[in-house]
C-alpha cells in the first residue's frame, strides 16, 4: 500500500521489482497487489499508474487498486490496519490470512533487508 507522494514508496517499489519480483514472478502462488491509499484523485492515480510523470510507484504486472481520497474503502483499510505511514507492506498467504505485517523495509536493491524479505517469502510459500 502506498501514498501518492511517498518517496520511500517509489524507492521500495523499484528495489522490490528489481531484486525480489523476478525470483517469484513465475510462481502461481505469488502475486503482488499494489494499493494506492493516499489523498489524491483517481485521475492523478491513473497518471502514476501509467508512469506519465516519470515516477514509478507500481508496475503493470501487479494487481493495481485505487483507494484514494474520499474513497470509503481506502479509509477503512487504513483504519483497520492502523496505517499511519507508507509504504505499508503485508505478506498474505493463499488462504487470505496475513502471514507477516513486519516486512523488512528497504529502499536500495543492495540492502540486507532484500535477502530477509526473499527468505520470508520463500518460507511463506513453503508453509502455505
Amino acid at each position: 500500500m502506498w501514498g501518492y507522494t511517498c518517496t520511500g514508496c517509489t524507492l521500495f517499489a523499484k528495489s522490490f521489482h528489481e531484486k525480489v519480483h523476478p525470483l517469484f514472478k513465475d510462481n502461481p502462488n505469488f502475486t503482488v497487489v499494489s494499493v494506492m491509499l493516499g489523498e489524491t484523485s483517481k485521475t492523478a492515480y491513473m497518471r502514476r499508474l501509467r508512469q506519465e510523470e516519470g515516477v514509478i510507484y507500481t508496475y503493470p504486472d501487479n494487481i493495481n487498486l485505487f483507494g484514494g481520497s474520499g474513497e470509503e474503502a481506502g479509509r477503512a483499510i487504513e483504519k483497520y490496519y492502523s496505517i499511519n505511514a507508507f509504504p505499508f507492506i503485508l505478506l498474505i498467504d493463499k488462504r487470505g490470512k496475513i502471514y507477516s505485517s513486519t516486512i523488512p523495509f528497504f529502499t536500495q536493491p543492495n540492502s540486507p533487508n532484500v535477502h530477509k524479505l526473499i527468505a520470508l517469502i520463500k518460507k511463506a510459500l513453503n508453509e502455505s
